[in-house]
Formats: structure tokens, C-alpha cells, sequence
């Protein structure tokens, strides 16, 4: 009878959020709630030959506001938006492989787009990484032809604000399996930055 030894990790993507907020005084304002976007592997088996996989998810809010108004009246219809989410490389400060640490130890992971866990790493469109837009046409924008996510067109919610429009954005995370590693909890630390 073969023994194998276990050794188990608590392990967790961390996300933190930054946004980047256009200046006009009339323009779409949009917000990101990283509450969700927390990918928490659980458990490690370094002798596994089973990769971990765990999932978050990133909430995006836009509110159109008024393109022009009028004494109190919008008479120029709602702004629409045009938004980016990337992610940044993490602990690694490299997209090819990130990096959860604990103390000097590491454990190579990734973040990708597409459920798969391989094909396109989460990233700001650099070194073959890709990212997500977010797109509801307005005023301001005609078409939202190629944007990883669309909302409905801008209307109207009152006063100079339109209706807020939400999306929910996945993120895939996966653990390189057969690594071994210190017992311990791995982190990193992601910034998701929401351009538009």
C-alpha cells in the first residue's frame, strides 16, 4: 500500500478595487463592487494532478446621465457608455503566471475570461492577455458592435440621471496542480480598474 501525504492550503485570489471616472460634468458615471470578485480556492492537494479551480465575479453599475438639459429637462437624450475591466498581474507583476504567497513560498495560478481556464488570462490587453468591455449605446455612442457585454439602450430615471444599468462580470481562477509548498494561507492581491 502506497502512502501519500496531504498537505492542505487555504487559498485565496484577493480582489481590490480602482476605477477610473471620466471628468465631464454630464458624462455616464460608472462604479465596480468587488464584494464577489474574491476567488477563494479552499483546500490544495500538491499531489494531485487535478488542477483547483474556484470562480468570482466583478459587479459593474453604469447611470447614464442627461447629454443636455433644459430648465430641469432632458432634452438630449442619455449618455450611453463604452467601459474596459482589466486586472492587474498581482504579487508576480506578471501576467504569464501570478503568484500566491505566503511568506517566501509561492503558488503559480491564473485568472482567465472564459470558463475554460485556458485560452485568454484576465488581464489589461497586454502580453496576449485580454479583458472585458461593458457597452449600452446612447446619445453619445451609436453601437455597441463587439463589446463582451451589452445593456440596454440609455433611458431615462428621473431629473437628469437615466436608469442604472448593472452587469456581472465572471472570473475563472485555476491552481497549477503538483506544486509543492509550505503549509500555509496563499494570497494575492488584484486590482480590477474599470476605464470608460
Amino acid at each position: 500500500m502506497t502512502s501519500r501525504f496531504f498537505h492542505r492550503f487555504l487559498l485565496g485570489a484577493v480582489l481590490m478595487a480602482a476605477a477610473t471616472f471620466s471628468a465631464s460634468l454630464w458624462a455616464t458615471s460608472c462604479a465596480i463592487d468587488t464584494g464577489s470578485a474574491s476567488v477563494a480556492f479552499g483546500n490544495y492537494d500538491p499531489v494531485s494532478s487535478v488542477p483547483s479551480t474556484s470562480n468570482g465575479t466583478i459587479n459593474i453599475t453604469c447611470t447614464p446621465n442627461c447629454s443636455l438639459f433644459f430648465i430641469f429637462i432632458c432634452i438630449g437624450g442619455y449618455n450611453g457608455v463604452n467601459a474596459s475591466l482589466t486586472l492587474s498581474p498581482g504579487n508576480s507583476g506578471s501576467y504569464l503566471s501570478r503568484s500566491l504567497k505566503f511568506g517566501t513560498n509561492v503558488l503559480a495560478y491564473n485568472l482567465y475570461v472564459t470558463p475554460d481556464y485556458t485560452t485568454t488570462v484576465f488581464g489589461d490587453g497586454t502580453t496576449s492577455t485580454g479583458y472585458v468591455t461593458y457597452c449600452f449605446t446612447g446619445a453619445n455612442i451609436g453601437s455597441c458592435s463587439g463589446a463582451t457585454y451589452t445593456g440596454s439602450p440609455a433611458s431615462g430615471g428621473g431629473g437628469n440621471n437615466g436608469t442604472a444599468q448593472s452587469q456581472s462580470v465572471p472570473i475563472y481562477g485555476k491552481i497549477l496542480s503538483n506544486q509543492d509548498a509550505a503549509v500555509g494561507t496563499y494570497t494575492d492581491t488584484i486590482t480590477a480598474t474599470l476605464s470608460f
